[in-house]
């Protein structure tokens, strides 16, 4: 089962994805989005666990956490 994670997006042009570090959350790029999201497509997701997403129902290890980004970004269509 691919966890659900939560998503901003903004802008367009060519896609920049945002990832925060451990412990925070996509709120972390508030004040660089908008001079960003003048240029490109800005995608910001919570990681799995932190802020609007849930935990993943697996040990959290960088693949899994890759997988599920990986979904998140198929399922956005780029």
């Amino acid at each position: 089962m691919t966890t659900q994670l939560s998503w901003d997006r903004a802008g367009a042009g060519e896609p920049v994805l945002l990832l925060h570090g451990i412990g925070t959350t996509r709120e972390d790029f508030t004040i660089l989005r908008p001079a960003l999201e003048a240029e490109y497509d800005v995608l910001a997701v919570d990681l799995p666990g932190h802020g609007d997403s849930p935990a993943l129902s697996e040990r959290p290890t960088i693949g899994a956490i890759t997988d599920a980004i990986e979904a998140g970004v198929d399922a956005l269509g780029l």
